[in-house]
């Protein structure tokens, strides 16, 4: 009787190899570094792990009968589906999204990038619970009170008060912080990673070395005529929610698909807080 093929292991042969040497960049305790935004934060919509089909997690406001059914036959409901956007396959919104939108659970992802003087880059990453937002006009920047977006807001200069329309605008490209770095293991991880410690964080002091992007820059970036209809149509509104809604109703009649309405949504949001952080529209 003939034996089976035993599993076998491509191997390789160690006199082979020869690989440049990278930069080490760690971080030493009670030291301040410099960080700074390269990209806008990212922001997704949380899962469970593979353990539960990868199933979308959703909040304690959904009804219990829909939650109920989605955890039991989650291939019935299509919240997202395969799309292009910008020539890239992603996720976009499917047929159930509405009905789901108001219960899904969402982070924003920063990456805060430090750069080395020999020019070497490590990232450290922070989250946030984009949804949960809280002030205290008494308390400002008390964490007991408020929630952390809203303390970093305020160290980066933004005034936040209760019952105002919080958004996320002020962490755009260019931003620098300081802050002490310390080295965390969390749960269910296998190394330590760092950790901005957050209450050394301050905003960059102006001056040589510092990358906050000149506010023009902001404005020079964007389509014309996107940002002609971004400032025509924030006359007289107060609010990012409020220029958001203009808009949205401004491209209503488009002719457009899902995917396409969602790629252009994305151009002008992104358009309207430069143009809100240039000072060009809702300026106080």
């Amino acid at each position: 009787m003939a034996q089976e093929p035993r599993t076998l292991q491509a191997q390789f042969d160690p006199d082979e190899i020869e690989v440049e040497v990278q930069e080490g960049i760690g971080f030493e305790p009670g030291v301040s570094y410099r960080f700074t935004l390269e990209k806008p934060p990212s922001g997704k919509y949380m899962q469970y792990g593979a353990a539960k089909g990868g199933l979308y997690v959703l909040s304690k406001k959904c009804p219990k009968d829909l939650s109920e059914q989605y955890q039991k036959h989650p291939d019935q409901y299509e919240i997202f589906t395969y799309g292009e956007v910008n020539g890239q396959q992603t996720l976009i919104p499917g047929k159930d999204f509405d009905q789901f939108k108001p219960y899904l659970s969402r982070l924003l992802d920063i990456a805060w990038v430090y750069e080395s003087e020999e020019g070497g880059k490590r990232l450290v990453f922070m989250s946030f619970n984009p949804d949960y937002v809280t002030a205290n006009d008494k308390h400002p920047g008390d964490r007991s009170f408020e929630s952390l977006g809203v303390c970093l807001a305020r160290k980066l200069g933004m005034n936040i008060k209760a019952h105002d329309k919080f958004t996320w605008s002020f962490l755009h490209p260019g931003v620098a912080i300081e802050a002490e770095v310390e080295m965390i293991q969390k749960k269910g991880d296998t190394r330590e990673r760092p950790q901005l410690v957050f209450d050394t964080i301050k905003k960059a002091e102006d001056g040589s070395g510092t990358a906050v992007s000149p506010q023009k820059k902001l404005s020079e970036d964007i389509d014309p005529e996107i940002k002609m209809t971004v400032i025509e149509l924030a006359e007289g509104k107060k609010t990012v929610v409020e220029v958001i809604k203009a808009v949205k109703l401004h491209l209503k009649d488009e002719n457009l698909e899902k995917a396409e309405m969602a790629e252009l949504l994305g151009k002008y949001s992104d358009a309207i807080n430069k143009l809100k952080q240039s000072g060009e529209i809702l300026a106080a």
